[in-house]
């Protein structure tokens, strides 16, 4: 191995959750997040299905399997608690105009927006249908 690493040729960064009910899930990031489909795809010999959605660059997969089980994660900030997958994060220009269009668009807000000074930003959290938390950050270092 060598001291310097040269990142990867990655074109995307997607993340799967896998869900209970997937056209409702699919659904509600369609209709809060403004996601679209890209590709659906069953597979009844293992009773499961897949959904690939986009909005923008990102892209994100919803599983269905037969027989999945349920994980409860502790609100946030105690989130992090259970490992796996603590949330999804969307960094954003302006939390508080995303936080606006979150509530008019019926999601479900789980904290207020937060100034975080330690990290340099504001957060806000909320959670889809199924559970999964999603990070609203504003990072004025990303700018």
């Amino acid at each position: 191995m060598t001291g310097t690493t040269e990142p990867l040729p990655v074109l995307r960064l997607s993340a799967c959750l896998s869900v209970a009910d997937l056209k409702a899930t699919a659904d509600w990031y369609r209709e809060t997040l403004g996601f679209t489909l890209i590709r659906g795809l069953e597979f009844p010999q293992f009773d499961a299905e897949v959904a690939y959605l986009g909005n923008g660059t990102q892209v994100l997969e919803l599983m269905r399997v037969a027989n999945g089980t349920d994980v409860h994660r502790p609100l946030p900030p105690n989130h992090g608690a259970l490992r796996g997958l603590s949330q999804l994060t969307f960094y954003v220009a302006d939390l508080a105009e995303t936080a606006t269009q979150l509530k008019s668009r019926g999601a479900e807000l789980v904290t207020d927006v937060a100034d975080v000074p330690a990290l340099g930003v504001k957060a806000l959290f909320v959670r889809d249908p199924e559970g999964h938390y999603l990070e609203f950050i504003q990072a004025d270092w990303l700018h």
